[in-house]
């Protein structure tokens, strides 16, 4: 057989966009890319469709195999979802796939994709010398060991360490099963001569040249590509097929792209860097990411910022800690021990919180939400008992304790801080949960000492499951109860209440344990008081309310209930934890899922063939709309974190509604993705080790911490119905001033197909102001006004529905307006998470990481829409054309981000020492 070797110049240079649509991603070709002579493929001739090598052949001794790439006439399935190869006998055009073969790191299992070591055995159907008869044979692509341009080391360093792997160098061939472009799998083996990378070397991937890309092409039929759509054509209705069947029209939708997969400049180090890109996107905080000072994770260049003492800067990661919190729970200590009771695995929890209180200044961590907020993410998915811990001792205890405080007579914290007696929360009463207003708990003012006498009138009134024994040593409380001072109520305060100490529980408090939850093990008890005397000090004051020697109250606030929501203030910011230790458990679960997908193997469709889990669009489809909305809720925190922090007393309502909505929203999509994550592990997820199935009943406890998701929600919906103005299509964001696609920034040409945009709409062309069948699916401003004129509609049908509701029966009225008006608040959370993902789009100056980021906003939209699309085309926002091409949008954009699913997850940078114990992660 005689070989045809082309050489093609790529022009790919870092920062220019290609006039192409959808935008390349890393491993994915631009389709509608013609060359200097105008034809697709090769430069200056038509591209052949290359025959497969025969059944055992290889390439010959010493020669370097290379990448065996589809010309433009290659033809490709339109919904082949897994690799697939021609029955025995049969010849098939061989497809190239994108370089997967991302690996776990040094001392983790390999992924079916990467290398395996001179004289290691192969798994059994994994990796084969000889593929079967008739099977496709792939050439190999070099490996090489990631070390990243000067200008962005620290984060591909970072990337490399969240997916590092230890390879082959210069595998000499690859057998597998051609599928899909970016779907096919790829085995490799080792080199010949038993040249190998020594272990630990991080970083390996798959590489293929670029600069003259080396394609193989032997004679045979050619294909034309389909030609790309013309820039602002409206879409027209496809054609009828000759079975009946409506045909795709486009490259767009067929997945057929006319050109050569490439690797982008630098390969390895690209993936690399653009994992450590998404790291820094993901853990920097919205202020200093609009400032464009982010800065790797892990980086260790502003650690003076989280010193101890507690100042510092928020540029970067460090100003809320997500670095030090990372590393500290890679530390053995913190690794899931097998086989406690209940009892023990709190006890645990309490030890690890002491450790907690070393890594930190106590009284400056109760103060910054946002650090609060990043030992929440890193705690809740290593230890959901401890993340509780943290929660109700900083925030609930310490924090109110900080917020009280009289600048002239401040308290001593110290016993607090150091942890000899640990601080807990008693507001919730057996009868009074989501009221807690109407709690029954008393503290009588005496006259004659200054002090109160509390106590618990009715059994009703105990206290609910606060953290109350003696488990983890001496504790203190602070307790919500009624001040009663001159025989009046003057509503509810807070009193700091010691309850313990190391001989037991005082006198006049009564403890009893709870049973087990299915939750995080904490000590929950039922507690009450009898006659037990408070010094005057034990009422935390502050302007909402303070005590005079003869008891009279003075207060700013002339409502007890304003009064009330200001001594429990602390619950906003729970609210933001409880959230942050929900989406850091959703991401460890997706990472888990992940990596399992890429190890564990299954029955391929030829005899004897094995391949892994995520070459099956079922598995892999679901996993990305996860990974999507993981993306999307971590930058919505982010957002909403940093309008809490910088909130004004003009827009605190709305910004702690904003929280409340917020919270609900994320928890609730947590619980989804941790669900879905473990079904995708099968029954081996079932099992506590394996670090998934608790993650969700951990969620549950988040979803009514802090205020149960429903109830929080149902009073956001009475406030927006009521005070809030219809929502109107806004501006899309602005770019970012350093980002290269600014229109402002450079006078290069910017793509103007209808692929995803990369930069806003100009205010003239806002889609809301045009006609719907002038914007195509991939727009993602026109797919933001979607949702929009969703929030609107609901909007609408809430008011209308309270007006329509009877007049002298508010329950019946409010009755008949709150299906609408959660509906209302669920598209409303959907438009902020939008918002925040697109926002972040404008500030990502990393052309890569903008363009594999844009793919996965697009289907982010395209999963939430999809609810919706009957009312939009009833209201005549979409149309038929849309709803027609929908699912076929939809199942391209997961064709194009399947190949980068472990960079995604390895931009979570989960320590190595929590993913090398899971089972899961390992083959």
């Amino acid at each position: 057989m005689t070989l045809l070797t082309l050489h093609k110049d790529t022009d790919q240079r870092p920062g220019k966009p290609r006039n192409c649509s959808p935008h390349p991603l890393p491993g994915n070709p631009p389709p509608g890319h013609t060359d200097k002579a105008g034809k697709s493929g090769q430069a200056g001739r038509t591209g052949k469709a290359p025959r497969p090598e025969t059944a055992g052949q290889t390439p010959p001794a010493g020669t370097a195999a290379q990448p065996r790439t589809a010309g433009a006439g290659a033809k490709t399935p339109p919904h082949a979802d897994t690799a697939q190869a021609p029955a025995d006998g049969e010849t098939g055009t061989a497809l190239p796939a994108p370089a997967t073969a991302e690996t776990l790191p040094d001392g983790e299992a390999a992924t079916a994709l990467a290398p395996t070591a001179v004289g290691q055995a192969p798994r059994s159907g994994t990796h084969s010398k000889t593929p079967p008869p008739g099977e496709n044979r792939q050439t190999s692509l070099s490996g090489d060991t990631a070390t990243g341009p000067p200008a962005t080391a620290a984060r591909a360093a970072t990337a490399a360490t969240a997916a590092g792997t230890a390879g082959t160098a210069g595998t000499a061939g690859t057998a597998g099963t051609a599928g899909t472009a970016g779907t096919a799998a790829q085995t490799l083996l080792p080199r010949a001569g038993g040249e190998t990378l020594p272990a630990g070397n991080a970083g390996t991937f798959l590489q293929a040249k670029t600069a003259q890309q080396t394609q193989t092409l032997t004679a045979g039929q050619t294909r034309q590509a389909p030609p790309p759509a013309e820039a602002g054509t409206p879409a027209q209705a496809p054609p009828p097929g000759a079975d009946g069947k409506t045909l795709p029209t486009s490259a767009e939708e067929t997945g057929e792209t006319g050109e050569d997969w490439q690797v982008p400049p630098g390969g390895a180090d690209a993936r690399a860097d653009v994992a450590g890109e998404l790291s820094a996107l993901l853990f920097t905080s919205t202020s200093a990411r609009t400032a464009g000072t982010a800065a790797a994770p892990d980086s260790d260049s502003d650690s003076d910022s989280d010193r101890a003492d507690g100042e510092g800067g928020e540029a970067g990661s460090e100003g809320d800690g997500h670095a030090r919190w990372r590393a500290l729970i890679s530390r053995p200590e913190f690794r899931y021990v097998p086989d406690l009771s209940h009892a023990e695995r709190t006890a645990l929890s309490y030890r690890r919180l002491r450790l907690v209180n070393q890594a930190a200044d106590p009284a400056q961590l109760a103060r910054d939400p946002g650090r609060l907020a990043a030992l929440h993410e890193w705690t809740g998915f290593i230890d959901g008992g401890l993340c509780t811990l943290t929660s109700i001792h900083y925030n609930l205890f310490l924090g109110s304790l900080i917020d009280h405080q009289d600048p002239d007579t401040p308290r001593d914290l110290s016993d607090y801080t150091a942890l000899r007696s640990t601080g807990t929360f008693l507001c919730t009463e057996l009868d009074h949960g989501n009221d807690a207003a109407a709690l029954k708990t008393t503290a009588h003012h005496d006259p004659e000492t200054g002090g109160f006498i509390l106590n618990t009138p009715t059994p009703g009134a105990a206290k609910f499951m606060p953290n109350t024994s003696t488990t983890g040593g001496p504790k203190t409380g602070v307790v919500a109860a009624r001040l009663i001072a001159g025989g009046k109520d003057h509503g509810i305060f807070l009193f700091l209440t010691p309850l313990s100490d190391s001989h037991g529980h005082l006198p006049g408090i009564t403890v009893r344990p709870l049973p087990a939850s299915n939750g995080p093990a904490v000590d929950h008890c039922l507690t009450t008081f009898e006659n037990v005397p408070l010094p005057r000090t034990a009422l935390l004051e502050a302007d909402h309310g303070r005590l005079t020697p003869e008891g009279t109250l003075t207060s700013t606030l002339g409502n007890p209930r304003k009064r009330f929501l200001h001594s429990i203030n602390r619950v906003t910011t729970g609210k933001l934890c409880m959230s942050a230790g929900c989406l850091g458990m959703a991401r460890a679960a997706l990472a888990i899922a992940t990596a399992h997908a890429h190890t564990r193997h299954t029955s391929g469709p030829r005899r004897g063939q094995r391949i892994p889990l995520a070459h099956h669009r079922t598995h892999h489809g679901r996993l990305l709309e996860k990974i999507a909305t993981a993306y999307a809720l971590t930058f919505l925190h982010r957002n909403v974190l940093a309008q809490w922090k910088n909130h004004t007393p003009h827009n605190r309502t709305e910004t702690e509604r904003l929280i409340a909505i917020t919270k609900g929203w994320i928890t609730w999509q947590a619980r989804d993705i941790t669900t879905e994550s473990r079904e995708r592990c099968g029954a081996q997820g079932l099992f506590p080790h394996n670090g998934i199935t608790d993650l969700t009943h951990n969620i549950e406890g988040g979803i009514t911490a802090e205020g149960d998701n429903l109830v929080i929600w149902t009073k956001a919906a009475a406030e927006m119905i009521l005070n809030h103005p219809t929502p109107t299509p806004p501006p899309p964001p602005t770019p970012h001033p350093n980002n290269p696609n600014n229109p402002n920034n450079h006078e290069q040409n910017q793509p103007t197909n209808p692929g995803p945009p990369t930069h806003p709409h100009p205010a003239d062309t806002n889609p809301a102001d045009t006609d719907p069948a002038q914007h195509s699916l991939t727009d993602l401003n026109f797919l933001y006004t979607l949702l929009t004129h969703t929030e609107t509609l609901w909007h609408t049908r809430a008011r209308t529905a309270l007006r329509q509701g009877p007049t002298h029966n508010p329950l019946a009225r409010w009755n008949h307006a709150a299906p609408h008006a959660l509906n209302m608040i669920t598209a409303h959370a959907q438009r902020q998470t939008a918002h925040a993902f697109l926002t972040t789009l404008t500030h990502t100056t990393h052309q890569p990481t903008k363009t594999l980021l844009t793919h996965l906003a697009h289907l982010y939209l395209l999963t939430q829409l999809t609810p919706h699309t009957g009312d939009l085309l009833a209201l005549g926002h979409l149309t038929p054309h849309h709803i027609h091409t929908l699912p076929t949008t939809h199942n391209h954009t997961i064709q194009t981000l399947q190949p980068h699913m472990q960079t995604l997850t390895h931009a979570f940078n989960l320590p190595h020492p929590y993913l090398t114990h899971n089972p899961l992660t390992h083959p």
